[in-house]
């Protein structure tokens, strides 16, 4: 079992280490050709993105990848979802 790790998300909030403890099972699974997957679900602000950021910035850190950098001036985005995103699906 790996030691526990302090980590807080970037605006300062604890990442838990019960999530840190059910991410590093998805990725024992994924080690030994188990399937794995995380599902976020939420309406529009609640912070899905910030969570999935957080968690591959966490599982980045335990293999010494770089952080994930998803500025919109690096990531333009075509669309925000909805009647925006059916707009730009051709696109897309």
């Amino acid at each position: 079992m790996m030691a526990e790790t302090k980590h807080l998300y970037k605006h300062g909030l604890p990442f838990s280490e019960k999530l840190a403890e059910n991410i590093r099972d998805l990725i024992d699974r994924i080690k030994f050709n188990k399937a794995s997957m995380i599902i976020v679900d939420g309406g529009v602000g609640e912070g899905k993105t910030t969570l999935m950021v957080e968690i591959a910035d966490y599982v980045n850190s335990l293999y010494g990848f770089q952080e994930i950098k998803l500025e919109l001036k690096d990531h333009p985005q075509l669309a925000l979802g909805g009647t925006s995103f059916l707009k730009q699906l051709r696109v897309c």
